[in-house]
């Protein structure tokens, strides 16, 4: 099989295109052992994904693969890199998600 330039500037182009969206998305694994709120919302104890988008600004929550909610949050500059991807809690409250070598961490609205 023969590509042409053509085929190859528009797979380039469409690659490129993709990029944007990995680097906005983040996620982290939660694990809850006690009623945790997030925005409002109270998780039981059990295990949940809670995926970051930088592009709008909000933070989903969801167990099992079904979505139970979506939280905002804005993006603030850690002093320095995250060590490890963790979930930060104050008074059983998900407050802030850090995100292993990365400056830039989510901060949840309450």
């Amino acid at each position: 099989m023969k590509l042409n330039w053509r085929n190859s500037l528009v797979c380039a182009a469409l690659a490129a295109m993709a990029v944007p969206v990995w680097a906005a998305s983040e996620s982290a694994q939660f694990m809850v052992d006690q009623p945790t709120t997030i925005g409002g919302y109270t998780l039981q104890p059990g295990d949940y994904d809670l995926k970051a988008d930088k592009s709008k600004n909000e933070v989903t929550v969801e167990q099992n693969g079904e979505v139970l909610t979506k939280v905002p949050c804005t993006w603030i500059q850690l002093p320095q890199k995250a060590d490890a991807t963790q979930v930060i809690t104050d008074q059983s409250k998900v407050t802030e998600l850090d995100f292993n070598g990365r400056t830039d961490a989510a901060k949840l609205s309450q």
